[in-house]
């Protein structure tokens, strides 16, 4: 679909077709419309410097912090988390004083929690 915005009306509002690609990702990100990879792909961003533009207009930033599950990751980093998840690190001393300290659940229980391998689960 093409939507055709008069060069007049684009002068008078003092905006390039980059601005209005920008604005309508906004306004469609803020509604829900869509989500925020397909916003920053609608406004010829990547979500990173969408993101960045978003901080910078006065939008609510929590709402991109508290709706989208999406994490931006390179390969090599993806791989890293990938594998940490498959060979978690043993718990330090720091972490079992805390799980103690704040009663959150036992130790032990949340020793065998993070010790299980997530393919079991699929």
């Amino acid at each position: 679909m093409n939507v055709i915005i008069p060069d007049n009306i684009l002068s008078k509002a003092h905006l390039s077709v980059a601005d209005v690609k920008r604005e309508i990702a906004l306004l469609f990100w803020q509604k829900s419309y869509v989500t925020l990879e397909q916003a920053s792909t609608l406004a010829d961003m990547n979500p990173l410097d969408f993101q960045q533009n978003l901080m910078t207009k006065n939008t609510k930033a929590e709402k991109w912090m508290m709706e989208e599950k999406m994490i931006v990751l390179a390969h090599q980093e993806w791989e890293r988390f990938i594998a940490i998840q498959e060979n978690p690190p043993k718990p330090n001393n720091k972490l079992k004083q805390l799980m103690q300290r704040k009663s959150l659940i036992k130790f032990d229980e949340a020793a065998s929690f993070f010790n299980h391998n997530y393919k079991d689960w699929i």
